[in-house]
């Protein structure tokens, strides 16, 4: 059923777009986490937000800077002189034409384009944080496909071993019975044996198929190269070790961000309490009639504030968005923390589990060696053999598993604690 619900996550998430694959070679955990990370879409789009940040910086830049533009006009009127020439021809001539360079300047706006400034700076830092934490979580989706397909694996070599061994012993029943020291029966159960065993490894075919198919979704590969796990020495360390880490996890970092851009919002809709002082200023190249002879004029702007009760409102609005993002941050830091230790205690679990289940395999193989022995002295019952095989495959099968556990159990430790680097050899 997870296998199912992950086939069905990455296929909304990833369009089934594959380019062929480069080369036969095997892929380790992180191949196929570095060819994920240049063609997720969810990635571009990440960094498409850097850069629109990146744009709001120079548009608040650009609310500090002069305005400087060249400005043409006519002004068309009726001429109502008639002629009389005690009326002034500049007044009333038909057309006023005029020509000039205007430069704009917003001397003084309660500081709120410094605070726009900073703000986009904040946002684009947030972005880079959320493009982070967009790693990261592809780091967990390539882990749990690449385990998967890990996992069957290990159970079709522990199933092709155990095959191997049962063909074996049909063969030597085949013998005992032409010297008739075995019965008919004992083959029927052996051989039985054998096609539940087959009929299990061609279900496990098909999986891994289609695990496959699911990881060459993620990587962009088709057909996807065979996997290659990487021994690793896998050392569980210290709980708080793990916990210190949480502060870099690349989803606080941004939620920390989200904190100082609510506060800054605040200060930006203070600033409408204050006076605005605008300064423009005029060079005229061209004017007709009685504005011929003027070269330049200057306008001083000055607007205070006198009564706008939005803007208490507005500011009441910023202080409970930052509240609101404390809150988060509270919940987020607290969910963090359930998981990182979540994830320690599954570490250590199946740390514990592999060792058991080592022991066992090794046990119940010698245990399986041994009642093939006591059947060959006639000691025990073609049965005996049987449930001893059966016993020793489950253990080989555990064994495998839980040594595939421990190594998606170690990739979930990191990605929760945000360490999501190489995983070390």
């Amino acid at each position: 059923m997870k296998r199912l619900s992950l086939f069905f996550f990455v296929l909304f998430f990833f369009p089934f777009t594959l380019s062929a694959s480069p080369t036969g070679e095997h892929l380790t955990l992180n191949d196929c986490y570095q060819l994920t990370l240049k063609r997720s879409e969810t990635l571009k789009l990440s960094e498409e937000d850097i850069k629109i940040s990146e744009a709001h910086f120079l548009q608040a830049l650009g609310t500090i800077l002069p305005r400087i533009n060249l400005n043409y006009s006519e002004f068309f009127q009726d001429d109502s002189s008639n002629g009389d020439p005690t009326v002034s021809s500049s007044l009333t001539q038909f057309r006023r034409p005029q020509a000039g360079i205007g430069m704009s300047l917003t001397l003084f706006r309660g500081f709120r384009e410094f605070y726009a400034l900073r703000s986009s700076k904040i946002d684009a830092a947030e972005k880079e944080f959320k493009k982070k934490e967009v790693e990261r979580l592809l780091y967990g989706d390539v882990a749990t496909a690449f385990f998967t397909v890990a996992s069957l694996e290990a159970e079709m070599k522990s199933q092709q071993k155990i095959k191997k061994i049962v063909k074996e012993r049909i063969t030597e029943i085949q013998n005992r019975i032409q010297l008739g020291k075995s019965r008919d029966s004992e083959y029927a159960a052996q051989a039985a044996e054998l096609s539940l065993i087959e009929a299990d490894l061609e279900k496990k075919k098909g999986d891994l198929r289609i695990a496959y198919e699911l990881l060459g979704l993620l990587t962009g590969l088709t057909p996807q190269p065979p996997i290659k796990i990487e021994e690793l020495n896998i050392v569980l360390g210290h709980y708080e070790d793990w916990k210190s880490n949480l502060a870099k996890r690349s989803d606080l970092q941004a939620q920390n961000k989200a904190i100082e851009l609510a506060k800054e919002d605040i200060k930006v809709q203070r600033s409408y309490l204050l006076p605005q002082l605008d300064f423009n200023a005029n060079t005229w190249i061209y004017r007709s009639g009685y504005q011929n002879d003027i070269l330049w004029d200057t306008t001083l702007n000055l607007s205070v504030p006198l009564f706008n009760f939005s803007t208490f409102g507005n500011i009441r609005e910023a202080r409970i968005k930052t509240k609101q993002e404390e809150i988060r941050k509270e919940e987020l830091n607290r969910s963090s923390e359930k998981e990182v230790g979540r994830d320690y205690v599954n570490l250590r679990s199946s740390l514990e589990q592999l060792k058991k289940y080592k022991l066992a395999a090794k046990m119940t193989e010698m245990s399986y060696q041994q009642q093939v022995k006591d059947y060959q002295q006639n000691l025990v019952t073609n049965l005996d053999v049987l449930q001893s095989q059966r016993t020793w495959m489950q253990a080989l099968e555990q064994s495998q598993t839980a040594q595939v556990q421990v190594w998606a159990a170690w990739a979930k430790l990191k990605m929760s604690s945000g360490k999501i680097a190489e995983i070390p050899k």
